[in-house]
């Protein structure tokens, strides 16, 4: 395969930080590569470079010569006065060309004059996918293709990417959409040697890669540790020796203790400590009667029942403007219902994060937002040191003075869930806490979800974090009833089999048109007559994937977890094929 983008020797620093030196990589012809690390490690930074819309502080990037290269940020800049479709017949003159692209991408049926300012979210991350690659580009570069899409428009990306055939970098971090998309990993993290892992496969493959990576380093500091042992030990014998050679063990003293406080710090696992405390909470908190809510004439809630108690971990799916935060809203009583009842149990105590952040004082320092006066903070009915507190949630010394408007998104989010802990709570309501968090803030916060005592209302586009704290799933698609799922590959089958019925209904009216019904081949007919005990099979293999998935043994196990997920991922697709092989065949007799 063709090489399009070299990485050679690159060093970077930002705020007198050295975010890495000494990398090499390569983007070769087919590759679908997924940039992942964790906050700080300069992800945005290096996908920049290997854009070349920065340059590296050393080091040589380059790209083969009259390489085209496409780059989709991650807020899609168009002129808001211009439609859709002329800001893309701007950049490719041939209508015909122009038509079959926007086939492909499904926007061939969007009104050409609908302005770009009025369309989606969703839609316009599509147009914003259809204007590079009307560019034709050799490489494409996606920044974070699937923030603050909602789940159909994520879903559709996956779809179109995995399909599409081009050559693409992306960073996310979505980790479904990156095992759905990604056969190539670049992991940059300070753990790893010369900064980058690159694993050929995709992300469940790496994860294991990383793991015995880890196990590794951890041994060798290990043996390194009994070796400087033995060398202190030596040293402060003062053992008689000669000078020459007691020079050589002294310099291989300070060699050996230099190597090993490097993977000592290397290896060091990066946890937070995200805890809302124990207390006990009662069984009912909160029951929606017959809840009735429109806005600007269009029915959002229509008789909605819902009830909500201590063991509550209820994930909210949606289109965004289905009602998901609204009805957030609705409970903390910033709105109000048109008809119905929200009774919130007495002495019920609600923490809310909202997604905007909002509560934030950007101006402020961290610490002033922990703690606006004083140097203590009341942490589960006791005063704690504010600097110690905030060191739990990874904050340095040097950071807490910051003001807040200067943190990464990711650290806004770690500041925002700090200040969460901090209030006796009963219910939390949480709107999109994921955004913006690395692996590791995702894994703690997770753990502090599942020790939490009280319970949860969840908005995320996170499906993974949905799926494993969340005991159910609501999915809202206003007008149509909400429905209720026990985990999120069972709401997959439902979307999938939703969207085979609406292709069998085009398919229909298509044959009482055409009326050229054929009839099934032999081969066709054995194949009928099969499929449906091959889907009963993987059915009953994915009810087990399930049972398995909620044993306290495999719930401890975040590896054995995650395995899993992938597995029913898998399992959930042929399923959905089979399904529609079958609709396709039923069709024909």
């Amino acid at each position: 395969m063709s090489l399009l983008v070299s990485a050679n020797k690159l060093s970077h620093s930002y705020g007198g930080r050295t975010l890495f030196s000494d990398l090499s990589c390569g983007v070769f012809e087919g590759d679908k590569v997924g940039l992942i690390g964790p906050n700080g490690a300069g992800k945005s930074t290096l996908f920049k470079i290997l854009a070349q819309t920065i340059k590296p502080d050393k080091g040589d990037i380059v790209h083969r010569k009259g390489l085209k290269v496409g780059f989709l940020q991650q807020t899609v800049d168009m002129d808001d006065t211009q439609s859709w479709f002329n800001h893309l017949l701007e950049i490719e003159s041939d209508y015909a060309e122009l038509l079959q692209t926007l086939s492909k991408l499904e926007l061939n049926t969007l009104a050409e004059d609908l302005l770009f300012s009025e369309c989606s979210g969703g839609l316009q991350k599509r147009i914003g996918i259809a204007a590079e690659i009307l560019k034709k580009p050799d490489v494409l570069f996606l920044d974070e293709p699937t923030n603050h899409l909602d789940v159909d428009s994520i879903i559709w990306i996956e779809d179109f990417l995995r399909d599409s055939g081009l050559t693409y970098v992306l960073v996310t971090h979505d980790r479904l959409f990156l095992e759905r998309t990604c056969t190539k990993i670049f992991d940059l993290d300070k753990k790893n040697p010369k900064f980058l892992l690159v694993t050929d496969g995709d992300l469940a493959t790496h994860l294991e890669k990383k793991e015995q990576l880890i196990a590794q380093q951890k041994s060798t500091v290990e043996k390194l540790k009994n070796t400087l042992s033995r060398e202190t030990e030596w040293l402060r014998r003062g053992a008689k020796a000669r000078q020459t050679k007691q020079k050589y063990r002294i310099q291989n003293h300070a060699v050996i203790k230099s190597e090993f406080e490097g993977l000592k710090q290397k290896v060091a696992s990066k946890n937070f400590d995200f805890d809302f405390g124990d207390k006990r909470t009662p069984k009912k908190l909160i029951e929606i009667k017959n809840l009735d809510f429109s806005y600007e004439n269009r029915n959002i809630f229509t008789d909605l029942n819902l009830l909500i108690t201590g063991s509550t971990r209820l994930g909210i799916l949606g289109r965004n403007g289905s009602g998901k935060s609204t009805l957030l809203k609705l409970i903390l009583d910033q709105l109000k219902p048109d008809s119905g009842s929200i009774q919130v149990t007495d002495g019920i105590k609600v923490a809310y994060f909202e997604q905007t952040k909002q509560t934030l004082d950007l101006k402020a320092s961290v610490l002033k937002n922990i703690c606006p006066q004083g140097d203590y903070v009341k942490y589960q009915g006791e005063a704690m040191y504010a600097k110690t507190y905030l060191e739990r949630f990874g904050f340095s010394y040097d950071q807490m003075d910051l003001p807040v408007e200067k943190l990464s998104g990711g650290e806004k989010s770690r500041i925002r869930i700090a200040q969460l802990m901090l209030e006796e709570s009963q219910l939390l309501l949480l709107d999109e806490p994921t955004n913006d968090l690395d692996f590791d803030s995702l894994a703690s916060l997770q753990k502090a979800l599942a020790d939490f005592p009280g319970g949860i209302i969840l908005v995320t586009h996170d499906r993974y974090f949905m799926d494993v704290c969340s005991n159910q799933i609501m999915y809202m698609d206003p007008p149509e009833p909400i429905q209720l799922f026990s985990d999120y590959f069972q709401w997959e089958e439902y979307y999938a089999q939703a969207g085979i019925l609406k292709e069998q209904e085009k398919l229909s009216a298509k044959s009482k048109k055409t009326n050229t019904k054929k009839g099934l081949s032999f081969k066709e007919t054995r194949e009928l007559e099969t499929i449906e005990s091959d889907i009963a099979q993987l059915e009953e293999t994915l009810e087990k994937l399930k049972n398995e998935s909620q044993l306290e043994t495999t719930v401890a196990d975040s590896k054995r977890t995650y395995e899993i997920f992938v597995q029913m991922d898998e399992v959930s697709k042929k399923i959905e094929t089979l399904y529609a092989r079958w609709q396709e065949l039923d069709l024909k007799k």
